[in-house]
C-alpha cells in the first residue's frame, strides 16, 4: 500500500476511510465478543452439570467395585460405558472452552488495536480541520484587506504573511516527523499482521503487541503535539505555571520525572515577552522529552535584573543530546525567535546521563 503525502487532499481521504473501516470493525468485533461470550457461559454451565455428573458415576464406580457380586454385567457394562461418555464428553468440552477463551483474547487484542488506531485517525482528522479553519479565516482576513475592510496593521503585511507561512511549515514537519510517519508504520504493520494471523498465530500475536506499542507511542505523540499547538493564555496562571502544565502532561504520557522552578508573578516582563520566553522554553522542553529513555526533565527559569535566565536538565542513559537538540538550531521559527530577543542558546552534556540546555533572554 501506497502511503500518500500528509496535508493532502488523498491522504486526509484515507485518514477517513480508516477511520470509517476501524469504527465498523469496532461494531463488528463487539458482536463477536457478546456471542462468544454466550458460548463461554453454555460451555461452562454444561461442563459444571457434566463434572456434577462425572462425581456421580465415579461414586457408582466405586460402589460397584466394592460390591461387584451384587451387579450383573449388563449393569456393570452401562455404568462403565456411562463413565466413559461422560469422561469423553467432560475432555472435549474443556478443549473447546480453551478455544473460545482463547478466541475471545485474540478478539480483544483486534479491538484494542483498532481502537488505537481509530483514535490516531480521528485525531489526524481534526487536526486537518483545525488547520482548514484557519486556512478559511486567513482567506478571510485577505478578502477584507483587499476591499479595504481591515484597517491599517501595526505590522507590515508581507511580515504577517511569512511569519504565517514559517509556522505552517513548522506544525507540518513536526506532524509528518511523527504521526504521520507513525502511521505509514502502523499500516505497513497492520498489513502482516492479517497475512501472519491465518498462518502463524503466535507470530502474529507478537506483531500484534507490537503493532500496539507503536500505536500506543504515535498516540502519545500526537496528543503532545496537539497540546504544544493549541493556545496557551498566560495572563493567569504565568509563564512558570503553563510550563508546569506542559510538563504535566509530559510526565503522564511518557512516565518522566518532572519539576520546574520559577516566580509564580512575571506580568512585569510584558504580554509579549511573556509569549515568547514560553514558547522557545516549550520547544526545549519538547527537544528534552524526544530524547530516547528520557527518565527526568527539570526546568529552572529566572528573572534576573537585566536578562531572563532559563534552563532545561535532562538525564536519560546512553544520552545522545546532539541528536535530539540539533533539530532546535535547525528550526527557523526558533532561530528567528531568538534574533528578535537577541538571545543565546547553549547546550552542553553534563555527565554520561545528563545534559542541559540554557537560553539567556536580554532585558536591556
Amino acid at each position: 500500500m501506497t502511503v500518500p503525502v500528509p496535508q493532502t487532499r488523498e491522504f486526509m481521504d484515507q485518514m477517513a476511510a480508516i477511520a470509517a473501516e476501524n469504527r465498523e470493525d469496532l461494531q463488528k468485533t463487539s458482536g463477536s465478543l457478546e456471542e462468544i461470550h454466550l458460548l463461554i457461559n453454555q460451555t461452562a454451565n454444561e461442563i459444571d452439570r457434566l463434572s456434577q455428573r462425572e462425581v456421580q458415576l465415579n461414586n457408582r464406580v466405586r460402589e460397584m467395585e466394592a460390591n461387584i457380586d451384587a451387579f450383573s454385567r449388563t449393569d456393570i457394562r452401562d455404568i462403565l460405558r456411562a463413565s466413559h461418555e461422560v469422561e469423553l464428553r467432560l475432555f472435549m468440552m474443556r478443549g473447546q472452552l480453551e478455544q473460545l477463551e482463547e478466541r475471545q483474547t485474540n478478539i480483544r487484542e483486534y479491538r484494542d488495536k483498532v481502537r488505537m488506531l481509530s483514535e490516531i485517525a480521528d485525531g489526524q482528522l481534526r487536526l486537518e480541520e483545525e488547520r482548514q479553519q484557519r486556512e478559511d479565516s486567513k482567506t478571510s482576513r485577505l478578502k477584507r484587506r483587499e476591499s479595504g475592510q481591515l484597517g491599517q496593521a501595526s505590522t507590515p503585511f508581507e511580515d504577517i504573511v511569512r511569519a504565517q507561512e514559517a509556522e505552517r511549515a513548522r506544525v507540518a514537519e513536526k506532524i509528518l516527523d511523527g504521526p504521520a510517519q507513525t502511521l505509514a508504520n502502523l499500516i505497513l504493520e497492520a498489513e502482516i499482521c492479517e497475512r501472519l494471523i491465518d498462518r502463524d498465530i503466535d507470530q502474529a500475536r507478537e506483531e500484534i503487541s507490537s503493532l500496539r506499542g507503536m500505536a500506543t507511542r504515535a498516540l502519545h505523540h500526537s496528543r503532545r503535539l496537539m497540546y504544544e499547538l493549541k493556545p496557551v493564555s498566560l495572563r493567569e496562571v504565568g509563564v512558570t505555571g503553563a510550563l508546569r502544565r506542559y510538563l504535566s502532561d509530559i510526565q503522564r504520557t511518557l512516565q518522566v520525572e518532572t519539576n520546574v522552578v520559577g516566580p509564580d508573578n512575571d506580568r512585569e516582563i510584558g504580554e509579549s515577552l511573556q509569549m515568547a520566553t514560553y514558547r522557545i522554553m516549550q520547544e526545549m522542553i519538547g527537544a528534552a522529552a524526544s530524547i530516547d529513555r528520557v527518565s527526568r526533565i527539570e526546568v529552572d527559569i529566572r528573572y534576573e535584573e537585566a536578562q531572563i535566565t532559563g534552563r532545561v536538565d535532562v538525564t536519560a542513559p546512553d544520552i545522545d543530546f546532539a541528536t535530539s537538540i540539533q533539530r532546535i538550531n535547525d528550526g527557523e521559527a526558533v532561530q528567528e525567535r531568538l534574533r528578535q530577543l537577541e538571545a543565546d542558546l547553549q547546550t552542553e552534556i553534563t555527565s554520561e546521563q545528563d545534559a542541559r540546555i540554557t537560553i539567556v533572554i536580554p532585558l536591556a
